[in-house]
C-alpha cells in the first residue's frame, strides 16, 4: 500500500490501534471539533525514496507519513474484524499470530479523498517531529461488542507475570495546537468560512451606518452649542384709576 499525491513515495510498514478503557472510551488522539472518538488507528508508511525502513526514517525530515482513521461505536464492521478475532491469540506480550492477508484499504472510511493534513510528530517516544499526519474526515464504525474487546482482551505483561497489567489508555492526549497549517481537502470549510465572513460584513457594514446616523444626529444637535436660552419676561404695566 502506497499513499498518493505526495512528492516522495512513501510504503505501508505497519498499523497499530489505540483505545481508552471500558469506562472512559474516548481513545483517540486527534479530536475533530472538540470531540474525542472512541478509538483510532494508524496506518503507518515510511518514505521508501530516502529510506530502507521505517525503523531509519523514524526520526527524519520527511520520513514518515501516518494515515489515521477516527473509530466511533456503531455498527458490526467486519474488515476490522479480521483483527480483533485475533486478539485473543496476542493477549500477553511477546505473543505473535498469523494473520491471513487482506486489503488495507477495507479499513479506510468512505469518502477517503476527505481529510485533514498537517505536519506534526509521533504520537510514542521519543515523539520525533517527522510525521506527515493525514486524519481522514469520516469515521469508521465498529460495534459495542468489538471495541470491548479491544479494551478488555489484551495486557502489557507477559503470561507468567505475578502482577498482570492491562493493555488500556495507550493514546497521547491532544496537543497544543501552536502555529501549524492545516491543510482541508474537501470544500465545506471554504464555504462555511465564505459565508462566516459574508454574515461578519454585513455586521461590519450595519454598525458603521448606525454609528454615522448617531453621529450626524449628535452634530445637529450641538450646532446650538455656547448658546443660553432664558425664559422671556413680560413686564406688567400697572394702570392707575
Amino acid at each position: 500500500m502506497h499513499i498518493q499525491g505526495l512528492r516522495s513515495r512513501y510504503s505501508a510498514a505497519q498499523l497499530h490501534l489505540h483505545w481508552g478503557n471500558q469506562n472512559d472510551p474516548h481513545g483517540s488522539e486527534h479530536t475533530v471539533g472538540g470531540k474525542h472518538f472512541a478509538a483510532e488507528l494508524h496506518i503507518v508508511h515510511y518514505n521508501s525514496d530516502l529510506y530502507a525502513n521505517a525503523s531509519t526514517a523514524s526520526n527524519k525530515s520527511e520520513g514518515l507519513a501516518v494515515l489515521a482513521v477516527l473509530i466511533e461505536m456503531g455498527s458490526f464492521n467486519p474488515s476490522y474484524d479480521k483483527i480483533f478475532r485475533h486478539l485473543q491469540d496476542v493477549k500477553y506480550k511477546g505473543q505473535e499470530v498469523l494473520i491471513p492477508g487482506f486489503s488495507i484499504e477495507e479499513l479506510l472510511p468512505e469518502r477517503p479523498d476527505e481529510y485533514y493534513r498537517y505536519k506534526g510528530s509521533l504520537t510514542t517516544p521519543p515523539c520525533h517531529p517527522t510525521v506527515l499526519w493525514t486524519v481522514f474526515r469520516n469515521p469508521v464504525q465498529i460495534s459495542q461488542e468489538q471495541l470491548l474487546a479491544l479494551e478488555t482482551a489484551l495486557y502489557c505483561t507477559h503470561v507468567d507475570d505475578p502482577s498482570p497489567r492491562e493493555m488500556v489508555n495507550n493514546f497521547r492526549r491532544v496537543q497544543n495546537f501552536d502555529e501549524r497549517l492545516v491543510y482541508i481537502s474537501f470544500r465545506q470549510g471554504i464555504i462555511l468560512s465564505v459565508a462566516l465572513a459574508g454574515v461578519l460584513g454585513i455586521c461590519v457594514v450595519l454598525a458603521v451606518s448606525i454609528w454615522l446616523f448617531r453621529r450626524k444626529k449628535s452634530s445637529k444637535k450641538g450646532d446650538n452649542k455656547g448658546v443660553i436660552y432664558k425664559p422671556a419676561i413680560k413686564k406688567e404695566t400697572e394702570a392707575h384709576a
